[in-house]
């Protein structure tokens, strides 16, 4: 009975915190900035954006990094590790809010803020007490993030290289072959694999997309799936496909001519 009741209290206090753990809670709207990924002075600690919003008389922040998580080993690179975050926050130049937060649990909840880490989203999340009647913008946040003592990475929301966007390539290749390919498709289970759910994907979100079919694979889709290459046609017509290619048969030069 005694667990089931602390685990009811500590349920509460995540939703009266506003800190859960969902990435949908946050909105491009929030954005403070990016760090820049691969600056930090440690193997762990690595900052790659920082989101703010008031909500509900609460300061909400949250910090994204690159490295909470081992994913291969399914590990929390922070458990057990002397690492930190000191969060300060000024108005007019003077500073209002300052905390020095241990980032080693997974989370803390006390009298006038909570924080919550979600190590699968590499998501750090807190909430403060917020009463003051400042605007949003027209606070500063200041980050650094301490490990063994020192400072591996820093964030400052006043340098406005910060507020950029970022820029990503999405290239998809597929495996090349004489004749009838899988790779249109996929193998079986065939709802699962192939470059059909890659296409699916860049048509219903409209994000663009490079995809690598080599020469001997488009003759292959001509031959015995020619409805694909007119879903790239289609694609690039609509402009989310973009086409790059190499020497024909590149991965199998040594057989071809």
């Amino acid at each position: 009975m005694k667990k089931i009741l602390f685990y009811v209290v500590i349920c509460s206090l995540m939703i009266g915190s506003q800190v859960n753990g969902d990435l949908k809670s946050w909105s491009i709207e929030d954005f403070l900035g990016f760090d820049e990924v691969g600056d930090c002075n440690s193997g762990i600690g690595d900052m790659t954006s920082v989101f703010a919003k008031m909500k509900n008389e609460q300061l909400l922040i949250r910090v994204t990094f690159d490295d909470m998580i081992n994913r291969k080993q399914d590990t929390d690179n922070f458990l057990n590790e002397n690492i930190s975050i000191v969060l300060k926050i000024f108005y007019q130049n003077e500073r209002v809010y300052f905390n020095d937060l241990s980032m080693v649990k997974i989370s803390h909840f006390d009298d006038g803020y909570n924080f919550l880490r979600t190590p699968k989203y590499n998501l750090f999340e807190l909430a403060i007490d917020w009463y003051e009647n400042i605007p949003l913008s027209e606070l500063k946040f200041e980050l650094q993030v301490i490990n063994q003592k020192l400072i591996v990475d820093s964030f400052n929301s006043d340098i406005v290289e910060n507020r950029n966007g970022g820029n990503a390539a999405f290239v998809h290749h597929g495996n090349q072959g004489l004749t009838y390919s899988e790779v249109f498709y996929g193998q079986e289970p065939l709802e699962n694999t192939g470059f059909d759910e890659v296409l699916e994907v860049h048509q219903a979100t409209n994000i663009p997309g490079n995809f690598h079919l080599s020469g001997t694979l488009m003759p292959a889709a001509e031959w015995h799936n020619p409805e694909f290459n007119d879903w790239l046609v289609s694609g690039i017509n609509d402009g989310y496909v973009s086409m790059f290619t190499s020497a024909l048969g590149q991965h199998i030069l040594p057989f071809v001519h």
